[in-house]
């Protein structure tokens, strides 16, 4: 259980790290990162599968579901980093849509609040992601367990 906890706090501690920081980064930096973390990843666990089959090696039922759980996480941090790269990106382009092609209009109130608090909305919606990713690691790490007992 302890070790439940302290892997629940690691895995959520990267994932906020990397969701705050990401626009730093660049984002197609953090996007390309994050797709080839998964490719990897997948790879990764299927060629130990494969290693182990061939050595004729059973690993215990702890030892895959650790490495399920990592993989997992993996997982859930590289989508939530690739959800929240592309939001950034759909507020900046409906931003530029509209001071493009509906100048006539920036000063209504949806395109104006819009681009008014565009960080503000960033930032919201990173907070969101954050919370997404508790949620989403709290099941990899405690609840992943259940589905193997009868």
């Amino acid at each position: 259980m302890i070790v439940d906890i302290v892997a629940w706090l690691a895995s959520l501690s990267l994932a906020v790290f990397l969701l705050w920081t990401a626009r730093r980064r660049g984002g197609a930096f953090v996007a390309k990162a994050a797709i080839a973390s998964i490719v990897l990843g997948m790879a990764l666990v299927i060629g130990v599968g494969v290693v182990l089959r061939r050595l004729e090696i059973r690993p215990s039922d702890d030892v895959v579901q650790i490495a399920m759980q990592l993989l997992m996480t993996l997982l859930v941090i590289a989508m939530l980093n690739i959800m929240n790269i592309l939001f950034h990106g759909l507020v900046e382009m409906q931003i530029a849509f509209h001071q493009r092609f509906n100048v006539a209009n920036l000063h209504r109130f949806p395109v104006r609040f819009v681009i008014a608090h565009r960080q503000r909305l960033k930032r919201v919606a990173t907070i969101l992601w954050c919370f997404a990713a508790a949620l989403m690691l709290y099941g990899v790490w405690f609840d992943m367990r259940t589905s193997h007992t009868v």
